[in-house]
């Protein structure tokens, strides 16, 4: 339908993926709060052990888990 056609074009026109999360959603400032909300809590949840996750060489020092393997893969470590 229309309305429908309408909403989804709107919703690709905000770069808002149109999710279940959004069908009762009529308002564009509702919509763009909701969509950095579940941005946020996304980003929030998922562990990245490239960054998060440290490792400490002889001397002490922490790196994380990416500067760690470069370093040692270099030979520095």
């Amino acid at each position: 339908d229309r309305v429908s056609t309408q909403s989804t074009w709107g919703m690709r026109c905000l770069l808002i993926s149109n999710t279940r999360h959004f069908h009762h959603v009529t308002k564009i400032h509702d919509a763009i709060a909701l969509w950095d909300k579940i941005r946020y809590e996304s980003n929030v949840k998922v562990w990245k052990p490239d960054t998060e996750q440290e490792f400490e060489d002889p001397d002490g020092h922490v790196f994380n888990k990416k500067t760690y393997d470069d370093m040692k893969r270099q030979g520095l470590i």
